[in-house]
């Protein structure tokens, strides 16, 4: 995941039970050009938060003792350092997606609203050392450009002609979203003290100073802004690198030797199944020509996946 905003990347790199992060890492930083000091590896199973492993940070851990599937490897922003001319990372605010929905009853101030997390937290740049002073705008600059592509346009034809979107005033500003300062866990405000029951103190997008607390960034959604703006769709959808596919053939080369190939795709499997079978003597038909039994050829097609597809992987 790039700090640009663009869309994320999928490599491909053949591993071994018995390499160590510092292998993926240096493959890594090959193929994505960057160094291994912006290479930061992020447990991301809960949209709430983005936890950083520790055993990840420890070069000499074995692949095996992790589920590397659990993680995701983030771009960190670097900055030259002021003693040295060696590159080092710099402190980076974390920013998670959250919407709150209002139920029509409730019991206390806790349960009068309720906090849903989604998508995938981003990282934001932070430098305090830097001399140039650090705007709450330039914040909700960096979040928006990050979002861009997870956001319907306002020039689209299917915004303009929905009738839905007019009538929403909230999309009248320049962000759908609220930036708030929230503790880690994304639930509580990082500032107030916990008798208040505050949910996270906002912040506009204006020229004065960004305040940095220990905590998080929750990126708030309305509820019509969420629906109408953003593209749930899209954050699945990766650019797939040419090494994915180089990765895979030497799978299947290897198909002959001691190793079992780790990399089985669902394409991989629905084109088996589609493939022409020929059934030989298992089942005949009658031909209408020659009056006698020929072997078939059977072939099936899917015109539609269903809800609920299982497959059967048999490992000999």
């Amino acid at each position: 995941v790039r700090l640009d905003g663009l869309k994320p990347i999928r490599y491909g790199i053949k591993l071994d039970g018995e390499l160590t992060v510092d292998h993926i890492k240096k493959q890594l930083s090959i193929l994505s050009s960057l160094s291994i000091e912006q290479i930061g590896f992020f447990d991301v199973t809960h949209p709430s938060s983005l936890r950083r492993h520790t055993l990840m940070d420890y070069n000499q851990t074995k692949i095996k003792q992790l589920n590397v599937r659990d993680f995701v490897a983030y771009e960190l922003p670097l900055t030259k350092s002021t003693d040295n001319n060696n590159s080092s990372s710099i402190p980076f605010i974390i920013a998670i997606h959250r919407r709150l929905e209002h139920p029509d009853r409730y019991l206390s101030p806790l349960t009068r609203q309720k906090i849903l997390f989604f998508g995938q937290p981003i990282i934001i740049a932070y430098d305090e050392n830097e001399s140039t002073k650090i705007t709450n705008k330039s914040i909700y600059e960096n979040v928006s450009k990050q979002l861009e592509r997870l956001l319907r346009k306002n020039t689209d034809l299917s915004y303009v002609s929905n009738h839905a979107l007019d009538c929403d005033d909230s999309l009248g500003e320049r962000y759908p979203f609220i930036l708030k300062h929230v503790t880690e866990e994304g639930k509580k405000c990082s500032i107030c003290p916990w008798n208040r029951f505050c949910t996270g103190c906002s912040f506009e997008s204006n020229t004065n100073e960004f305040l940095r607390t220990r905590g998080n960034l929750a990126i708030e959604w309305e509820s019509s802004a969420y629906y109408l703006r953003y593209l749930s769709g899209r954050e699945q959808d990766v650019e797939i690198h040419p090494s994915v596919k180089s990765s895979r053939t030497l799978n299947k080369n290897d198909a002959n030797t001691d190793e079992p190939s780790s990399i089985i795709t669902l394409e991989d499997c629905l084109q088996s199944f589609t493939n022409w079978e020929n059934l030989e003597n298992k089942e005949m038909f009658n031909c209408k020509r020659c009056k006698k039994l020929q072997p078939a050829d059977k072939k099936l097609d899917i015109w539609k996946l269903p809800p609920c597809l299982v497959s059967y992987l048999i490992i000999e």
